[in-house]
């Protein structure tokens, strides 16, 4: 259904939701997608609701709970005013908080939400981990700083190895270049053996490229470019750490794309280790997907791996 289905946001009244509904409204204007904001009726915890009583101004961010209603019709009307052409939709959410948003997830096109650690810690906090190794659709995760200014030469980043994971999460970032007109690059990072931990912010290294282990990302970017031919599509290959060349590569991606395929008795709920850590330091929003979730299998073409 994903394919057909709103885009909803999920706000939470305090500062970083500018963000995070920047990111959905432009997300909906590319897609042409209707957008539904949403929201719970929910106080803060009490440590935080003190943390915000002892900063002054900062109670501006917070929406109390009897004003849940006000505020999401207040930024759906401003909302619309800048965007008349856009559909918009308010949805004031009952029950729990991330029950009701894996409800909404089963229909909609992308859930959006803020990447806001406790107090403002970096990194997200534990409602927006657990919606994106849990949503129905594919999930973007927005940090507080925003989203990057577009640009021609702003490409989308993926994170690809071959699997059919990596095949869905290519398929989306594709079509999300597309849409906003800049190249595809795909990474494939192979772990380099134990040594001196890198520096970070240092550049990751570039690996071999006729080394096998890259074998399934060259076949993926060789599938991307021939079911795209109009798209540019690059391929680095390194050899590092995944997770932490993905964080690099996004201080200059508009989107880093990633597929999530956790292992183990549990594979399918839970969050794979790379993109748990990337939706945790990338600087950039981080859009996470299953290999269910793969766009070729919600609109009648076929879904098969790399060749």
């Amino acid at each position: 259904m994903f394919a057909e289905g709103p885009i909803v946001v999920a706000l939470d009244g305090t500062p970083h939701s500018a963000s995070t509904l920047q990111f959905g409204v432009e997300e909906a204007l590319r897609a042409g997608a209707p957008l539904v904001l949403a929201r719970a009726p929910h106080e803060p915890h009490r440590s935080i609701a003190w943390a915000y009583a002892c900063v002054p101004g900062a109670m501006g961010g917070y929406v109390p709970k009897d004003d849940t209603t006000a505020f999401l019709e207040r930024t759906r009307a401003e909302v619309s005013l800048l965007h008349p052409g856009l559909r918009v939709s308010a949805r004031v959410l009952r029950g729990p908080l991330l029950a009701s948003l894996c409800v909404l997830s089963h229909d909609a096109r992308m859930l959006v939400v803020g990447a806001r650690g406790v107090l403002g810690r970096p990194g997200p906090g534990a409602n927006s981990a657990f919606l994106a190794r849990s949503g129905h659709c594919p999930v973007a995760v927005v940090p507080a700083m925003g989203v990057t200014a577009p640009s021609a030469w702003t490409p989308v980043v993926v994170g690809v190895d071959g699997s059919p994971a990596s095949v869905a999460a290519a398929r989306t970032a594709a079509a999300s270049a597309l849409r906003r007109g800049v190249p595809l690059l795909l990474a494939h990072a192979r772990a380099s053996a134990p040594g001196p931990r890198p520096r970070r912010g240092s550049a990751p290294r570039l690996g071999d490229p006729a080394d096998p282990c890259h074998d399934g990302a060259r076949s993926v970017a060789a599938l991307i470019g021939a079911e795209h031919p109009a798209l540019e599509v690059r391929l680095t290959l390194m050899d590092d750490d995944p997770a932490r060349s993905l964080v690099e590569l996004g201080r200059d991606a508009a989107l880093v794309v990633v597929g999530s395929r956790g292992l183990g008795p549990v594979r399918g709920q839970m969050m794979g280790a790379v993109s748990r850590a990337v939706i945790r330091s990338a600087p950039c929003p981080v859009l996470v997907l299953r290999e269910s979730m793969d766009p070729l299998r919600h609109v009648g073409g076929a879904a098969d791996g790399p060749p």
